[in-house]
């Protein structure tokens, strides 16, 4: 994958340009940073995996020890990029901060990752070339993100630029995060102390005894996980703004950023209103999740119980249902295999020839009426989870039971545990639905 970091100081079009090569505004991968997102889409050019991300304006900057914390995290985003786009504005020419900041990148041996951008360079008035190489690159791209003028060959050049990078492969992640969500007093606690193997969650009958999100990490047969602990969620009306209200807040923002939601349900209960709305904000997060019953050991019938999640609990009919024992560590050997299964499926990814092929397949194997609906081609644009875009002629006729057809079969070819797909559809010219 090829890596591409955005930079240049404020107002020069960087967003713009973000969003002329993306062409997705509103699907975007986000890593809080301390004020403001760094922003990644990871996408598609050619037969090349790229990723961009775009940040906060990058200015009046010197030294590395002068960085505020933002500029250090945008500096330490660029280390790991192989290539650098600085965009300068081509209707005001060079500016002062614009030569400062060549003059960083090349303190901090980052020049030679770096290619010159001259946005808003479609209109030959609002563009002279000789002004801009006196900041020393032997080439400029000038581009429009308004008209996407020289988008194409900029791109064409970021991959070539990559594949001489330094930057090697980023490793994939050792671990997956997996939050444990539930009602309060369904025993989360209990599971968290068990997997650890030490009382680090302090457990009582009373409910919300955890309120603040407790972190750590752990092995199970030689691979790593790590396991959040959080406060029981309730309903809103239910408590107004106290610490308990903070820390259901809490526990709800952890869910976003949770590679795996394991869903705790009490098997001698019926689901609950609570264990629904649980659920709905792991769906709308489009989380991987498995659902874990416990109480194992006090269930009479266990098929009653399972034909009650998958009842009530339809919406999360792609997670797999565990049944465990947190008080007699029962089932942790099925719930760690299961675990594993589904962070495979939430990260894995497919060359664009691999998705159109399988989509073929689907088409001719099952008995649907396409009609005049036509599928163009598809891609994968991302993962955590799976996500595809769908390039059809008609966007309109592709309703949702046509979508949801394809969901679940791309979650039964692919042979997918525990996650969620995502499916967008787009006309032949890139627009949304």
């Amino acid at each position: 994958m090829v890596k591409i970091f955005l930079i240049g100081r404020y107002s020069v079009g960087k967003s713009s340009l973000f969003n002329s090569i993306t062409k997705q505004r509103n699907i975007v991968l986000e890593e809080k940073a301390t004020t403001r997102d760094i922003i990644r889409y990871e996408m598609e050019w050619g037969q090349k995996s790229i990723r961009v991300a775009d940040s906060a304006g990058l200015e009046d900057v010197s030294s590395v020890r002068e960085l505020d914390e933002q500029q250090k995290l945008m500096v330490d985003e660029m280390q790991k990029s192989d290539v650098i786009l600085m965009v300068v504005d081509g209707a005001h020419g060079v500016h002062p901060q614009d030569e400062q900041l060549v003059a960083f990148l090349r303190k901090v041996g980052l020049y030679e990752r770096t290619i010159l951008v001259v946005n808003k360079a479609d209109k030959k008035k609002n563009y002279d070339e000789n002004d801009f190489y006196r900041l020393g690159f032997q080439d400029i791209y000038p581009v429009s993100a308004v008209s996407n003028y020289g988008v194409y060959e900029l791109l064409d050049a970021c991959v070539e630029k990559g594949q001489e990078s330094p930057i090697p492969e980023e490793e994939p992640e050792e671990f997956p995060a997996i939050a444990l969500l539930g009602k309060p007093n369904v025993g989360k606690s209990t599971l968290f102390n068990s997997v650890l193997g030490q009382i680090r969650s302090y457990v009582q009958n009373e409910e919300f005894t955890t309120r603040d999100p407790i972190q750590e990490r752990t092995i199970y047969k030689g691979q790593e996980y790590k396991f959040i602990d959080t406060a029981g969620i309730r309903s809103k009306w239910m408590h107004e703004f106290g610490p308990i209200y903070l820390s259901m807040k809490r526990a709800e923002g952890i869910v976003k950023t949770a590679d795996i939601a394991l869903l705790m349900v009490d098997g001698t209960e019926a689901i609950s209103r609570e264990d629904q709305k649980i659920a709905q904000t792991i769906q709308a997060n489009g989380k991987a999740c498995i659902i874990l019953v416990n109480k194992k050991d006090q269930i009479g019938d266990p098929h009653e119980v399972l034909w009650n999640i998958r009842t009530r609990l339809r919406f999360l009919a792609y997670s797999p249902v565990v049944f465990i024992s947190a008080k007699q560590g029962q089932g942790m050997d099925e719930m760690f295999a299961t675990i594993q299964k589904t962070y495979t499926s939430y990260s894995t990814r497919l060359t664009t020839h691999e998705v159109n092929k399988m989509i073929r397949r689907i088409i001719v194997d099952n008995p649907i009426q396409m009609g005049e609906r036509k599928i163009l081609y598809v891609t994968q644009y991302a993962s955590k989870p799976p996500r595809f875009v769908f390039f059809v002629n008609r966007p309109k006729m592709f309703t949702q039971p046509y979508i949801n057809f394809f969901k679940n079969k791309i979650i039964e070819t692919m042979k997918l545990t525990g996650t969620p797909v995502v499916i967008r559809i787009r006309d032949r010219k890139g627009e949304n639905e």
